[in-house]
């Protein structure tokens, strides 16, 4: 987390299954949404699966409080979209490579990014 932050932001969390790298992107979130309730937080997920699983975890740890600046949503809804947030997290990032899900870096701006 701290070379994330150090590398002003943007970078991907590299690891194994099972090794915790949603509650990564959870513990920043939280942490962002301490230090700046009003940023614009967005996840993107490949699958309805995904999205389910995050938004549950989401309302586990009570990050939903505080305003609809915060979303999760599948890529296909994305793509189809203009978003401009202050933190995007990009669950299975491998998936971004392909050509349809590389949409995403043209219609979302953003600020900080988290793969």
């Amino acid at each position: 987390m701290q070379k994330w932050k150090d590398k002003n932001f943007r970078g991907t969390a590299e690891a194994v299954t099972g090794f915790g790298k949603t509650m990564i992107g959870l513990m920043l979130i939280d942490e962002m949404l301490d230090k700046y309730p009003d940023k614009k937080i967005l996840v993107v997920v490949p699958s309805k699966f995904l999205k389910e699983q995050w938004t549950n975890l989401f309302l586990s740890y009570g990050l939903w409080q505080g305003g609809k600046n915060k979303e999760v949503t599948v890529i296909n809804t994305v793509i189809k979209n203009q978003y401009d947030v202050d933190f995007l997290i990009l669950d299975e990032t491998h998936r971004y490579g392909a050509d349809k899900f590389r949409e995403v870096f043209s219609v979302v701006r953003y600020k900080y990014i988290l793969g």
